[in-house]
């Protein structure tokens, strides 16, 4: 196989070969775009399907496949093949719901480690841009505290206006490395390239909140990147809902991503009431 590093002109073939039906957010051409670098991607197109394959410090991991096949016997034995001729001790994730459809020869030769901090983390669009049911309570509280403590504005992003200040904003509160800061100027200065959505929250006339976000399939939305200053209470609960509800709220379903075991992203995503989770294997020969 003859990879190459990704560039924007491979949104085409992930149009061409990605399942529409498929969710998971690491298939999202514009994920892989705004952290290529940051992680460095390449790909290597073969019969129905994109290869991914990325480099993560010394580790080379190939990705879950982009390709409207079920089987993925065939790809896992090209990337096991790759990895052989290379050097590479082989590794590659696949989701757990493919599983199902491998042979059992392709059962038997591989182990199947369940990844847990790498699991989605997928929402009812319709309840969460609504808030809806007993169990949002916690969250209509919230909301409720915001509308009535703070005078806001719930905007799109202006460049002119809101460059800078979201930039800084982002980095104040970044992840401790600046990989996430980044990926999310990549985000920022490609919005409309990659079909990104980004609002903002306003409290007077300074940001109070993001989120970026955008369509990734027909019937699921998917949160990139938000970030709020936690001095305005509720703040948080307002961008989730404002956003979903603004973009998402004829969807089926919302994408907000992993938690990456971070024990308080985690909590987080769980408070906003997940109806199940993409749960991915690590595939490594026996």
């Amino acid at each position: 196989m003859q990879f190459r590093r990704l560039e924007f002109s491979d949104k085409t073939l992930f149009e061409k070969y990605g399942n529409p039906e498929d969710i998971n957010f690491e298939n999202d051409f514009a994920v892989l775009y705004c952290w290529n670098g940051i992680v460095d991607y390449s790909i290597c197109q073969v019969e129905n399907a994109v290869i991914i394959k990325l480099n993560v410090g010394s580790e080379i991991i190939y990705d879950i496949p982009i390709t409207k096949d079920t089987n993925l016997d065939v790809y896992i034995e090209l990337c096991h093949e790759d990895a052989k001729k290379n050097n590479i001790d082989f590794s590659m994730k696949i989701l757990k719901k493919s599983y199902e459809f491998l042979s059992d020869k392709t059962k038997e030769k591989y182990n199947f480690e369940l990844n847990p901090n790498a699991a989605d983390y997928i929402y009812n669009a319709c309840e969460l841009a609504g808030f809806l049911g007993r169990k949002f309570q916690k969250k209509r509280n919230l909301l409720s505290q915001f509308l009535r403590n703070y005078k806001y504005d719930f905007v799109s992003f202006d460049k002119a206006k809101h460059y800078d200040e979201i930039l800084q904003f982002q980095k104040e509160r970044a992840l401790a490395d600046n990989h996430e800061f980044n990926a999310f100027k990549k985000a920022i200065d490609n919005l409309e390239l990659l079909n990104l959505n980004c609002d903002i929250i306003e409290i007077d006339n300074k940001i109070a909140a993001f989120n970026v976000s955008l369509l990734s399939k027909p019937n699921c939305g998917e949160m990139l990147f938000e970030k709020a200053n936690i001095e305005y209470k509720g703040c948080y609960a307002a961008i989730v809902k404002f956003s979903a509800s603004k973009h998402f709220a004829n969807c089926q379903y919302i994408n907000r991503q992993e938690d990456m075991g971070l024990e308080n992203l985690r909590k987080s995503k769980l408070s906003y009431n997940p109806i199940f989770q993409i749960e991915k294997y690590m595939l490594t020969p026996k």
